[in-house]
């Protein structure tokens, strides 16, 4: 979050940054018209705003040294003073819901390594699909299950998707070519048996998380469902089938015989 950029209120003052916030409700209240602020924070109370659909007020953004000197507990070493930190609230939203949204896409809460920051894995998982190294039908399948079963069940989808490792799981475990199916109807038929049982674990298993048994169970599964969503050959029509059918039973039979 290290891309501070610095504007000048004197010039910049109504300069649209995101599509819901400009630079004026982030500059400090003593009037100083350099204003130091993370394009990344921003994006981050989009993606809040966005989530919620509701005003976000931001009661304090960048911060000069003098001005947070004299705050009342205030740290001398506060984040405002970079412009990597900003205090606001969401209409109609507790305060503890929000920052345990903001914690879950920024990382900053206990899990296994490699899992915790949503957004980092969004990026990784998007380069991998947009340079064709893994097809999106999986994650995309995986991801959409989970969410829909989610909101059937009363949760909250978001927190669902962005907490434990669904998001490692369904672009980088799921997506193994060697485990995963070969066809497209086979991936899809995958993606939604993964999603089932991650939702089934979490909310009536005794196992806190359930995305790597559930990759584990539809791996063992994979032959099947490559068997059962096998295309056709080319060039290969039904009556061609039927006859080969019906030829490989008559020679069982004089076999038999």
């Amino acid at each position: 979050m290290y891309d501070v950029k610095v504007y000048d209120m004197t010039t910049e003052a109504n300069r649209q940054l995101s599509k819901h916030f400009q630079l004026h409700e982030f500059a400090c209240t003593d009037g100083s018209k350099p204003v130091f602020l993370s394009q990344s924070l921003v994006d981050l109370l989009e993606n809040v705003r966005t989530h919620y659909g509701k005003p976000v007020h931001i009661n304090s953004g960048y911060r000069t040294v003098s001005y947070n000197a004299g705050l009342k507990n205030s740290s001398p070493k506060s984040q405002h003073c970079n412009g990597l930190a900003c205090d606001f609230w969401v209409e109609g939203v507790a305060p503890a819901e929000v920052y345990k949204y903001c914690e879950s896409l920024l990382g900053n809460h206990g899990g296994v390594l490699g899992e915790t920051c949503a957004i980092t894995i969004l990026v990784g998982g998007l380069f991998l699909i947009g340079t064709k190294v893994i097809s999106p039908t999986i994650p995309v399948t995986y991801l959409a299950t989970v969410a829909v079963l989610s909101l059937v069940a009363g949760e909250d989808p978001i927190y669902q998707l962005l907490s434990g490792g669904l998001l490692l799981g369904a672009f980088f475990m799921a997506t193994d070519y060697v485990t995963s199916p070969t066809s497209p109807k086979g991936e899809i038929v995958f993606g939604i048996g993964c999603g089932l049982l991650t939702v089934f674990i979490r909310y009536f298993g005794g196992y806190p998380e359930g995305v790597s048994y559930a990759i584990l169970i539809m791996n063992v599964c994979v032959w099947f469902i490559d068997q059962a969503t096998k295309p056709a050959r080319f060039g290969f029509t039904k009556e061609m089938k039927e006859k080969a059918k019906a030829a490989k039973k008559a020679a069982k039979e004089g076999a038999v015989k």
